[in-house]
């Protein structure tokens, strides 16, 4: 045998040899699903501030569309992975009635979950004409999640109300590629799944604590889209890139986001394509010393926009029980006369 065919059998078991190596040296899903639950675990429990630039467009059941709308936001959240407190502030094009919003006159959302109890209030700040609404009243769920709009995906969930380390345990298949792909110019190991909300591509991060880089969804009829059945011929789909992370108190944490979601029905759509940055953040807080999740009812602080005139109702057992207007930090009726909130229970 020539020394050049020598020489070229030599690179072709060395070749071999060395992806054999890079094979037995990956780690198996279930190992690389481990890291990704203690990621998200790490950072469920936190305080945090956030802006948002989202694009998006439509087409409505009326038929009226629109296209290059752009909504802004800005605001904070709390969770500790079983309670939720959301407050945001929006403006630009709000929706379809409140176009070109500025930010002096934006509108206000807060929802706390917490145990069996939902706050809710929206308002329209520096507009008397509209009269904000805050309600209370009893839910029945295990657990509170970030899990909606165009930021879901940097605190782990895209499609679903189940965090996606969950979503991809209960897959019905799951694998893993055998080289990994570069994402922000890390190397990351790719898994594939097929699930009850779609199919997930997941890129984990090993440089920065198997976080999850990208992921991708794609959805259709007789998947579930967050906790509904979609309907036959519906299609949806997603993906999240986390743009940076950072290190609090040695603990990785994904701190800006591009988000990108469609869903198409006959011929209703609508897309969006978020930028979301996140802020101010502490992790693992004493929440109950902090009081992020009191019901502002009883601790008004808890709610910047309760102002005087706010409409107020209670609904327990699917009935209204009380209601009323919010004025110096209780609530009243129609006569001014403050409404004796346990006599009502």
């Amino acid at each position: 045998m020539s020394t050049r065919c020598v020489s070229a059998l030599c690179v072709i078991v060395f070749f071999l040899l060395s992806e054999c190596a890079v094979g037995a040296s990956a780690p198996p899903v279930t190992e690389l699903l481990d890291k990704y639950t203690q990621a998200l675990d790490a950072t469920q429990s936190f305080t945090d501030t956030y802006t948002e630039v989202c694009d998006y467009s439509y087409r409505m059941p009326d038929g009226s569309t629109a296209a290059n709308a752009k909504r802004f936001a800005r605001g904070q959240h709390r969770a500790d992975g079983t309670r939720l407190y959301m407050q945001d502030y929006y403006w630009g094009d709000v929706n379809p009635q409140l176009m070109d919003l500025p930010e002096s006159d934006c509108r206000y959302h807060l929802r706390i979950e917490a145990g069996e109890r939902l706050y809710s209030h929206s308002a329209a700040v520096n507009d008397p004409r509209v009269k904000g609404s805050a309600g209370l009243q009893h839910v029945y769920r295990e657990r509170a999640a970030v899990t909606k709009g165009p930021h879901s995906g940097i605190y782990g969930y895209l499609g679903s109300e189940e965090r996606l380390d969950a979503v991809l345990r209960s897959a019905r298949e799951i694998s893993m590629r055998p080289a990994t792909e570069t994402i922000n110019g890390i190397a990351c190991h790719v898994i594939d799944a097929g699930t009850q909300c779609g199919r997930y591509t997941v890129w984990l991060d090993p440089a920065h604590g198997y976080h999850a880089a990208k992921v991708t969804r794609q959805a259709t009829g007789g998947d579930k889209e967050n906790e509904w059945l979609m309907a036959r011929g519906d299609q949806a789909r997603g993906s999240v890139v986390i743009t940076r992370f950072e290190q609090i108190g040695g603990v990785w944490v994904p701190m800006e986001a591009d988000q990108q979601t469609a869903y198409t029905s006959g011929a209703l759509f609508r897309r969006e394509h978020g930028q979301y940055k996140r802020a101010n953040i502490v992790l693992n807080p004493d929440h109950d010393k902090l009081g992020s999740f009191d019901n502002p009812l009883e601790h008004p602080a808890n709610d910047p926009e309760l102002k005087n005139g706010t409409r107020v109702h209670i609904i327990e057992a699917g009935a209204i029980k009380v209601k009323g207007f919010w004025q110096d930090g209780k609530i009243v009726d129609a006569s001014g006369k403050a409404v004796d909130i346990q006599a009502s229970k």
